[in-house]
């Protein structure tokens, strides 16, 4: 379909163990082959949307042909957003938890309802 797809994974640790610890995991889930690219972005609420902004322009792709899929809204889906990148959220109890209160419209129940939104 030709699509990039991106795993970012925020995480606490330095950004070299952070990497490191993301690789492995999705090595030993068997989810290579899942994603072009893995990163862990840095442990505060900026981190992933700076992230997606240079992925972007490093690609040359508009954040119009951008998606952002997570399961938590401060760290997922209100980052994308306060880019201007487009954002879904899986729904979850986790991240039930999370929205407290928000009128979240752009829910997905299983990650295959992705293609939907595509």
């Amino acid at each position: 379909m030709g699509i990039l797809t991106i795993l970012l994974s925020t995480h606490p640790h330095p950004p070299k163990e952070a990497d490191s610890i993301i690789n492995h995991k999705v090595t030993h889930f068997r989810l290579n082959g899942l994603f072009d690219e893995v990163h862990a972005t840095r442990e505060f609420h900026g981190s992933k949307g700076e992230f997606i902004v240079k992925i972007l322009k490093e690609r040359g792709i508009p954040k119009t042909k951008a998606l952002m899929v997570g399961d938590h809204y401060r760290w997922d889906y209100k980052s994308a957003k306060d880019v201007g990148v487009d954002a879904l959220l899986i729904e979850s109890e986790y991240m039930r938890k999370d929205i407290q209160g928000r009128r979240i419209k752009r829910t997905i129940k299983k990650l295959s309802d992705v293609f939907s939104h595509v």
